[in-house]
């Protein structure tokens, strides 16, 4: 099964906005520090990468799936 390069291109386009868009992180992120500091900003971005670590690694091992349950 082959795809058309069209059908290709569309693809990627479509993921590559889907990844580069903002999300809820970015706005906590940008309303949190100026009011907070660099600091907490700083703690704020390790949390954020922390949780989207952990939970990578969770639907990896399939415990993701198992708490949902």
């Amino acid at each position: 099964m082959s795809i058309s390069i069209e059908q290709y291109l569309l693809f990627t386009s479509i993921v590559t906005l889907i990844v580069v868009s903002p999300g809820p992180n970015l706005f906590l992120l940008l309303h949190a520090t100026p009011a907070n500091g660099r600091i907490k900003g700083f703690i704020m971005i390790l949390g954020f990468g922390a949780a989207i670590l952990s939970h990578a690694l969770l639907a990896l091992v399939g415990v993701g799936v198992s708490v949902v349950k």
